[in-house]
């Protein structure tokens, strides 16, 4: 098994040969300046976690870190012949072919980076910070207690996010993180579990009218009152909007196993990020009334939901849903997916999945990302 940490440092080399390599490129600019954006920004990610020893040696890790790195040897390759002098890999290839690859190794950089992410056993929230244009400065830090949401508009835009203090409230220990796994104890049942899923939809899509994306939505950023009532609370990296979505220099601020591919890559910003997050974490919840001697094989979240919802009710345990409810528990299945689509224009706004959790909107059918397709 090779070392996730030697395999990082050949990442960031290959991704300084990168850089170099398109500052001098004459053909396809366009495509090189976005594949070196690519593959800095994950470098920058990666070399972080090796830093601060988040990295953690086992199989899936080191196999989708060489993977990647072989894609970067590629991208590197198609790269450097797109200089000035004549290459290589140019007298077999045609201009055209030449930049249609280059597209297909942009798209496999982000497949991979994708595998990588799921493989990375973290629940820490990783911060890299620079300048963003045109989004507003960080919010502060909220405390866990945070209750409801007040937002406070000035001028046409929210300006701040701040707690109703309505005197002290009673939440459940551990929150949602607690409750929503197969391991946890006691374990509820699937309308419990619904409730669940319909507030923290309800919570988000306030947010969003509001302009606000909380970037960090995942179930150990969730309270339960004492009534079962989810609050959504940190909110130290989230944005106020001042457009529908934002891109630039900003590098990724969350948690990787709910960071939309577009904001890992790329740094979009959008109320899309959200939404992403909130399909893994309905997933999660899904995930919570599996059989316990059935624990799953799949690599991640995603392909066990894929498997589920192509699957039958053998995947979840009979003792926590009724018969009549096995509809309802593929639709979310089915929405989770959806709102964890690759592509952020294939995934509803948070007000659509309040009707589609409810039945009162048609979904469409998720398309399955390639990153998927090649663990199947």
């Amino acid at each position: 098994m090779a070392d996730p940490l030697a395999s990082v440092e050949k990442i960031v080399k290959i991704g300084l040969m990168i850089k170099h390599a398109v500052d001098t490129v004459r053909k396809n600019m366009e495509v090189c300046q976005e594949i070196r954006k690519r593959v800095l920004r994950f470098s920058d990610i990666l070399s972080q976690l090796q830093q601060t020893g988040m990295l953690s040696s086992n199989p899936a890790m080191s196999g989708a870190l060489e993977d990647l790195e072989d894609t970067l040897e590629r991208a590197l390759e198609l790269v450097t012949s797109c200089q000035e002098r004549r290459s290589t890999i140019r007298r077999f290839i045609t201009a055209g072919d030449l930049a249609k690859q280059l597209r297909a190794v942009k798209d496999d950089i982000q497949n991979k980076v994708m595998l990588a992410s799921f493989a990375i056993n973290t629940s820490t929230t990783i911060m890299l910070f620079t300048i963003h244009a045109g989004i507003r400065p960080d919010l502060p830090r909220q405390p866990e207690e945070s209750g409801l949401m007040e937002i406070s508009h000035g001028n046409h835009s929210a300006e701040d996010i701040r707690s109703e203090q309505n005197g002290e409230e009673n939440n459940i220990p551990g929150g949602c993180e607690a409750l929503l796994t197969p391991l946890a104890e006691p374990r509820l049942d699937w309308s419990s579990l619904f409730c669940i899923i319909e507030g923290i939809a309800q919570g988000v899509s306030y947010l969003h009218e509001q302009r606000v994306v909380h970037l960090d939505l995942k179930p150990t950023n969730i309270v339960l009152d004492s009534h079962m009532n989810p609050k959504i609370t940190d909110f130290e990296v989230a944005k106020v909007l001042n457009g529908n979505h934002m891109k630039g220099e900003i590098i990724t601020a969350g948690t990787f196993q709910y960071i939309a591919p577009e904001y890992l890559t790329d740094g979009v910003v959008s109320m899309m990020n959200d939404v992403y997050a909130f399909g893994v974490t309905l997933l999660e919840t899904v995930s919570g009334i599996r059989r316990r001697h059935n624990q799953p094989r799949e690599s991640h979240l995603h392909q066990w939901a894929w498997k589920a919802l192509e699957g039958g009710w053998k995947e979840f345990d009979p003792a926590l849903f009724a018969n009549t409810q096995l509809v309802e528990i593929k639709r979310c299945i089915k929405l989770g997916l959806l709102c964890a689509q690759h592509e952020l224009a294939d995934r509803p706004a948070m007000a659509d999945v309040l009707l589609m959790l409810n039945g009162d909107k048609e979904l469409p059918t998720p398309k399955k990302p390639a990153y998927i397709k090649s663990t199947a």
